[in-house]
C-alpha cells in the first residue's frame, strides 16, 4: 500500500519581496489622497466651526452690545444656571473685558450674559497657549487677548491662575483660532508702533501650515493680524477667514 503524502511549497524570497514592493507602490499611491481628503475634511470643518463661533459673538452682541474675547463664549453666567455668582469659577463667568481690553462691569454682564452661546469641539487653556505660543497672546504682541493677571478690573477677584484656565476654542489642525470685531485693536508695548482697526467682524484659521500668510517661521507677534498690518492673508498661504 502506498501513502500519498501532499507538500506544501513555500515561498520563496523574491516572492515574498515582490509582494512587499507591490503593497509599497500602492501604499504611496493611496496615502497622498487619503491626506487630501484629511485636509479637505478639516478645511470644511474650520468653516463650519467659525460659522458656529461669528453665530455665537452675534447672539453676545446682541446681548450685551459688545463683542468678547473667543474663550468667554462657553462661560455661563448666574442668570442662566440659577447659582450664585461667587459659586461660578472666575474662568468660566461672564467676561469682565470686550475682544479688544476694555473693562466691563462683572455685575452687570452677568445680568445680561445668557451664555454658554457655544460648546468648543477642539479647545486648550489660555495657558498652555502663553506657555508654547507666547507670541500670540497681548502682552506679547499677539491677538489673543485674557484677562490680565496682573492687573485685574478694579474690584475683581479674578486672578491670574481664573484667566489663564479658560478654555480657548482650536481649529482642526490644532492652531488657536484668531477673532477681530470691528474697531480698533491697541497694539501693546514693543508692537505700539501700528493699530489694527478692523472694519468688520472676523475669525480665523492658520490652516494646514499654522503659519500665518507667507510667514517663514513662528514667532513674531506682528504677522499674526490681517494684512498690511501683519502676515493673515487669504490670498497668500493657506489661511482661512470668515467675515460677518
Amino acid at each position: 500500500m502506498t501513502t500519498t503524502r501532499s507538500r506544501r511549497r513555500a515561498f520563496t524570497a523574491v516572492e515574498i519581496a515582490m509582494v512587499a514592493s507591490v503593497i509599497a507602490i500602492i501604499a504611496l499611491l493611496i496615502l497622498p489622497l487619503y491626506r487630501s481628503r484629511t485636509t479637505e475634511a478639516r478645511l470644511v470643518g474650520a468653516q463650519d466651526e467659525m460659522a458656529s463661533l461669528a453665530k455665537a459673538m452675534l447672539l453676545v452682541e446682541a446681548d450685551i452690545a459688545r463683542a468678547v474675547p473667543l474663550q468667554a463664549l462657553d462661560n455661563r453666567s448666574s442668570q442662566t444656571t440659577g447659582e450664585p455668582l461667587a459659586d461660578i469659577p472666575y474662568s468660566e463667568r461672564a467676561p469682565e473685558y470686550t475682544w479688544n481690553g476694555l473693562e466691563l462691569e462683572e455685575s452687570a454682564i452677568d445680568r445680561q450674559w445668557k451664555g454658554p452661546y457655544i460648546s468648543y469641539n477642539k479647545s486648550t487653556t489660555m495657558g498652555e497657549i502663553r506657555s508654547l505660543q507666547p507670541w500670540l497672546v497681548v502682552e506679547n504682541g499677539g491677538p489673543l487677548y485674557y484677562e490680565d493677571p496682573i492687573s485685574p478690573p478694579a474690584g475683581s477677584t479674578n486672578n491670574a491662575a481664573d484667566a489663564l484656565a479658560d478654555r480657548f476654542p482650536l481649529d482642526p489642525f490644532g492652531n488657536p483660532y484668531i477673532f477681530f470685531s470691528t474697531g480698533i485693536y491697541p497694539h501693546p508695548s514693543a508692537f505700539a508702533s501700528s493699530i489694527y482697526n478692523s472694519p468688520y467682524n472676523q475669525v480665523w484659521s492658520l490652516g494646514p501650515d499654522g503659519l500665518p500668510g507667507d510667514a517663514p517661521t513662528f514667532g513674531s507677534a506682528g504677522d499674526y493680524y490681517p494684512t498690511p498690518i501683519g502676515r493673515l492673508s487669504e490670498t497668500v498661504g493657506d489661511d482661512i477667514r470668515y467675515r460677518f
